[in-house]
């Protein structure tokens, strides 16, 4: 496993997805989370309340954050120095559907052709906001642990309330498996309950919407 490698890649993809986070706060309640500072999403960015669509949420935000996951998954057993310098290695990139993750694949999917249709409909902030705070957290922790291997050089910042005895226990890739799903379901759920006032709680309600959306299967 290329711890180092993974935990730089995953560093860069937690700063895009506190990115959306904080941006989707100031548009829901027209200011950033406690915890983040406007270096966070730039300047320019107004803090302000506003509307945001599908089509931005999606292309501007969610499909980069999958694309970063994608690729830290995907390369976490290569040497992307070593292999640039032998002259390159090929593999595919996509969201992960084998192990843990077939759990998250929809069973209508297999064999159909679909494209999807992103458009200008306003999202539901509030729902949208839950599930990526709950990315992020999921994200900074596996970072921060990620950091504490022997051999990691990239520094993350401890999470509040880290258990500071998951330090102790062994880490392994079907460890780092477990938390990548834990994450992929909350960017699923984020864009599943787009349009979602509130939750609803039933066991096969709350799988559905943790499973990989048509949209992100489709930009594979």
């Amino acid at each position: 496993m290329q711890w180092n490698q993974t935990a730089g890649l995953l560093a860069s993809t937690l700063q895009d997805l506190k990115r959306l986070y904080a941006q989707i706060c100031c548009a829901d309640i027209g200011e950033l989370p406690e915890e983040f500072g406007n270096d966070v999403i730039g300047q320019e960015t107004k803090l302000e309340r506003r509307e945001v669509t599908e089509k931005e949420l999606f292309f501007d935000g969610l499909l980069g954050i999958y694309h970063g996951l994608n690729y830290a998954w995907a390369t976490r057993r290569i040497d992307l120095e070593k292999a640039e310098r032998e002259g390159g290695l090929a593999f595919e990139v996509g969201v992960p559907t084998e192990g843990v993750f077939a759990k998250l694949v929809p069973a209508d999917c297999h064999g159909q052709a679909w494209t999807p249709q992103i458009g200008d409909k306003p999202v539901s902030l509030p729902t949208v906001r839950s599930s990526l705070r709950m990315a992020v957290r999921s994200l900074g922790s596996l970072c921060y642990r990620l950091s504490s291997l022997p051999g990691v050089d990239v520094k993350a910042v401890r999470p509040e309330g880290f258990d500071p005895d998951a330090e102790k226990k062994p880490f392994d890739e079907a460890e780092f498996e477990l938390r990548m799903f834990w994450i992929y379901s909350r960017l699923n759920e984020a864009w599943n309950c787009r349009f979602e006032n509130g939750w609803l709680h039933d066991p096969e309600t709350v799988d559905k919407n943790c499973e990989y959306p048509l949209e992100v299967l489709a930009h594979d």
